[in-house]
């Protein structure tokens, strides 16, 4: 064999028959790295069930970068605005748990007759539609933004609470799982059978239905904030917050005698909060507000045995490490 038919690094480093055992050391390397990777792939996937949804949330966090432009108080359409919003929607813990259950906390108020009549509830929902609902009866208050001691965790567990369990189906949302991440799949998907020409109150209300008993990932809620941006007449309130204190962009929709007001984090893109006002008086006069205080994905609920949710509250489980509590400081 000529030197010059080797390639120049192996000829420089192996002349001879020590460069061809170099070869075949590095062929025989390769194959075994292929080999090894290919039994870790069937370790990994063997115990996967086949009708789990593969979740969106599947991808690890990508590092935060500094937003290009600050969606708060740019000059922007509502629309650029909330298309934006969506692209620059930062990652939160929880978008990289794998849990088969939405895990959230939500908290609604709304007026009966003279006074706020308030629940807290922790909701379980899987993608086949089962689940559990663990509710408290909060005091009641004198007006919807009262929080009556609704996120003092001490006072919620010595509140009497209810468990009520949902077989496959009862929480069906209509929509595929996971979520289509194209803007105009999800919402022909959010509309089904109802036509096209649909009023935005509609389709906001199923968005809001979706947010309440459904974990949302990163690329999920940058599609919802992008159907949100095309939807007619949604108004740039500009930063705020809800009840609750929490910081964020609001942005409102006003028809049929009522305003919905949205509360939206400036750096995740989760809806927090939203509230309805009539508009039916000379000032607006807010009748139901709606807060998700924390959401997650969990494998199992914390307590379950054998199937069966306990009849005395539970905290909140966590599925992977660090909180999926969204940072509200400043907006």
């Amino acid at each position: 064999m000529n030197m010059s038919d080797k390639d120049p690094l192996t000829a420089s480093l192996l002349p001879g028959r020590r460069a061809v055992s170099l070869r075949v050391l590095l062929a025989g390397l390769v194959a075994a790295v292929v080999s090894l990777a290919s039994v870790l792939l069937l370790v990994v996937t063997a115990g996967a069930d086949p009708h789990q949804p593969t979740w969106a949330s599947a991808a690890p966090p990508s590092p935060s970068r500094p937003p290009a432009v600050d969606v708060a108080t740019a000059d922007l359409t509502v629309r650029v605005r909330l298309q934006t919003l969506g692209d620059q929607a930062e990652w939160v813990s929880a978008d990289s748990c794998l849990g088969a259950y939405s895990q959230l906390h939500v908290q609604r108020r709304v007026h009966s007759g003279k006074v706020a009549v308030a629940f807290d509830n922790l909701q379980w929902r899987k993608a086949d539609g089962a689940g559990w609902l663990l509710e408290r009866r909060l005091p009641d208050g004198p007006d919807v933004s009262d929080l009556a001691g609704g996120t003092d965790p001490d006072a919620l567990q010595q509140t009497p609470a209810t468990v009520v369990e949902y077989p496959p189906g009862a929480l069906d949302l209509h929509l595929p799982e996971p979520l289509p991440t194209d803007a105009a799949q999800l919402e022909m998907a959010l509309l089904g059978d109802n036509p096209a020409g649909m009023d935005s109150g509609y389709l906001l209300a199923r968005i809001l239905d979706l947010v309440r008993v459904r974990y949302l990932d990163r690329a999920e809620r940058a599609a919802v904030l992008r159907v949100l941006a095309d939807l007619p007449g949604l108004e740039y309130d500009g930063p705020g917050q809800d009840v609750a204190g929490r910081q964020g962009l609001t942005f409102g929709l006003t028809g049929e005698g009522s305003r919905i007001l949205l509360t939206i984090h400036k750096q995740t893109g989760e809806i927090l909060a939203w509230q309805r006002e009539s508009m039916v008086g000379r000032d607006p006069d807010p009748v139901e507000v709606v807060l998700v205080l924390d959401r997650t994905r969990v494998d199992l609920p914390d307590g379950v045995v054998h199937g069966r949710m306990p009849t005395s509250p539970q905290p909140m489980s966590r599925c992977c490490s660090g909180s999926a509590e969204t940072p509200v400081e400043g907006v």
